[in-house]
């Protein structure tokens, strides 16, 4: 797949995203609790808090839980 086909395809995704209005609502917010999800992997959607486990474990910041 071609660099402009992938970024069609991923501005199709993108598109289609019923949530794509508020998914970066909380990004910059004041408030520590809410955590934006850059990447919409989120199960709870694009933002929203993240519990404890996942940050241990997460292999971004080479912690294992």
């Amino acid at each position: 797949m071609s660099i402009a086909l992938s970024f069609e395809a991923a501005q199709q995704r993108d598109l289609s995203d019923p949530l794509r209005e508020h998914r970066d609502s909380f990004i910059g917010s004041d408030d520590p609790q809410l955590v934006a999800y850059l990447d919409g992997n989120s199960p709870v959607g694009r933002c929203g808090p993240v519990p404890t486990e996942w940050v241990h474990s997460s292999p971004i910041n080479g912690l294992r839980g």
